[in-house]
This record gives structure tokens, sequence and C-alpha cells, in this order.
């Protein structure tokens, strides 16, 4: 009578990766690690100029009010002047160490 035994190894357990860390004024930074950290703060409002993050304040009413009027004008303007856009509260690359 033989035995058909086979053994199994059991995989390694998974390693888990350290949650990054937030984003903080002042940071020193490179632009794609300043764009990994950045994904991962969905309410966050953050620059990064000349490899140094700049978080924002919190934006109040009375701001968003003044700031709904300026992009109403600015929004007819651009729909009556051919060949401008307009974009608001987007990301914009400005070279290797800055992003705002």
């Amino acid at each position: 009578m033989a035995l058909n035994a086979t053994m199994t190894i059991p995989a390694p357990p998974e390693q888990k990766q350290p949650p990054l860390p937030p984003l903080q004024s002042g940071d020193y930074l490179s632009r794609s690690e300043f764009e990994r950290r950045y994904e991962t703060m969905p309410a966050a409002k953050a620059e990064l100029i000349e490899g140094v993050v700049y978080m924002a304040s919190p934006v109040y009413f009375t701001h968003g009010r003044y700031h709904s009027f300026a992009i109403h004008w600015l929004s007819a303007f651009v729909d009556n002047t051919p060949g401008l856009e307009i974009a608001d509260n987007v990301s914009t690359r400005l070279g290797n160490d800055s992003e705002v």
C-alpha cells in the first residue's frame, strides 16, 4: 500500500504598503511624488511650485459667491469670443517641478 501524500507550502503573507503620508505645506517633493500623494487626498487643494507644496486655505461662502460671479462673466465672454476656452478647478503642469 503506497501513500501518495503531497505537501503544500503556504504562500508568504501579503505585505501591505504603509499609507502614504499626507501632503503638508512646505514639503519638498518631485512632481511624480506630489501627484501620487495628491491622488489619495480627494478633498485637498494643493499646489507644487518649484518643488515646494502649498496647501490652500478653506474657501468660504463669500469667496464662492464672488467666484461664481466671475465665472459667469468669463463664460459669457468665452461664449461670444471664438477660439477661447474656460476651465475651473483643474490641475496644470508648469514644468518638471510645478503643478498648480
